[in-house]
């Protein structure tokens, strides 16, 4: 059972639900998901998921650990 229901006025955020099973569970939501934001909505998403660095005595921000490895595992998903 996969159902999927996108909601959207002019001016209100996406609002996306699915219902499914475990047995049908992947990430074709999230990947629908976030591929439905603009660009701002995601910029605005990483950002909050930063993480401070430190390269030889300069702070710098990046992604952290863990959205890197989804990142990375999405490119690899699109790729196949």
């Amino acid at each position: 059972m996969n159902k999927l229901t996108t909601m959207k006025t002019d001016n209100s955020p996406i609002v996306m639900e699915k219902l499914t099973t475990l047995e049908t569970l992947d990430r074709s939501f999230d990947l629908e998901f976030w591929q439905r934001q603009n660009a701002t909505a995601r910029f605005s998403a990483a950002w909050q998921a930063r993480v401070e660095a430190d390269f030889d005595g300069i702070k710098v921000f990046v992604l952290s650990r863990e959205h890197l490895i989804k990142t990375r595992n999405s490119q690899a998903d699109r790729k196949t």
